[in-house]
């Protein structure tokens, strides 16, 4: 048998193949349609030339729509998740409504009041301070007039005594006494039987000591000339000490005393001559020198 004509189609997955009747069988062309699956929904039509184009604009429009659903399902599960994203991440959680506590502030400390005896020691205390910077301001108007450095008037004022009796290592006054006979020790004592360069410092005596040595005096029948204390840098057995007392005369009966343990102790006078008395010691201490009528 042979074919006159073969027409072949391809219309969106389906397959139309036209062909004509064995003579004999028909007197009209029938049309042959094949099966073929449709690749894009995976659905089998039957239909003819003219269905399978339908078929074809309907599988277009359904994919289109699908699509566009498609679309606007991603679309809306987007927005859905930003949405959501945005409202758990901008919504804070309060736990509730309740409203915070707040603290009060905390009371001032209140000012402490002082007592009278306080208020008492603030003005002592004041009182002293603006003493001693007096006393600071005259030291250096002081060292300013006579040339003498200030730290010899704090040194002088530290021992009880006036820049004079500081520099000149002597006692030239003492409460309560009058007439007093100044003593000064200018040094070349002579230690343990051996002339040296040393010096013993001639310092005031306590209140107390002076007036131990004027009942001391009155004992005897004689006149305080001066009580002093003695001290020193070296030891020694007995030490031969040459002070210096302006206005004593050779031929003066004048006693040197030592207070030990509240007792007056004779101690040895060596010489006595014009402004000077020798004295033996045998320890440093007080010691009053007391002027005796002579017998």
């Amino acid at each position: 048998m042979k074919l006159k004509k073969l027409l072949a189609t391809v219309l969106t997955g389906i397959i139309v193949i036209a062909v004509p009747v064995i003579a004999g069988a028909s007197s009209g062309a029938t049309t042959l349609v094949v099966l073929a699956q449709d690749n894009a929904t995976g659905n089998t039509s039957n239909d003819t030339t003219e269905g399978g184009n339908s078929g074809e604009q309907d599988g277009d429009s359904n994919g289109s729509e699908n699509e566009g659903e498609g679309d606007k399902n991603d679309g809306d599960n987007d927005n859905s998740g930003e949405s959501g994203g945005d409202t758990s991440s901008s919504t804070p959680s309060t736990g509730g409504s309740t409203t915070p506590t707040v603290k009060p502030a905390p009371a001032p400390n209140p000012v402490p009041v002082k007592s009278e005896a306080e208020i008492l020691e603030e003005i002592i205390v004041a009182e002293r301070v603006a003493a001693a910077e007096a006393d600071a301001h005259q030291t250096a108007q002081i060292a300013r007039e006579t040339g003498i450095p200030a730290s010899v008037s704090v040194q002088a004022e530290n021992e009880n005594k006036s820049v004079a009796e500081y520099m000149n290592n002597a006692v030239t006054e003492l409460p309560g006494l009058t007439d007093l006979t100044p003593v000064a020790q200018g040094g070349q004592v002579i230690i343990n039987g051996t002339p040296t360069n040393q010096s013993f410092s001639v310092q005031k005596p306590l209140t107390v000591q002076v007036q131990a040595a004027q009942a001391q005096a009155a004992s005897l029948g004689g006149n305080i000339m001066n009580v002093t204390t003695i001290k020193g840098s070296v030891s020694f057995d007995t030490a031969t000490v040459n002070f210096y007392m302006p206005g004593v005369t050779a031929g003066q009966n004048i006693q040197v005393y030592q207070l030990k343990d509240g007792v007056w102790n004779s101690v040895t006078v060596s010489e006595i001559r014009e402004d000077h008395v020798v004295v033996d010691m045998t320890s440093y201490g007080v010691y009053a020198f007391i002027e005796v009528p002579a017998q």
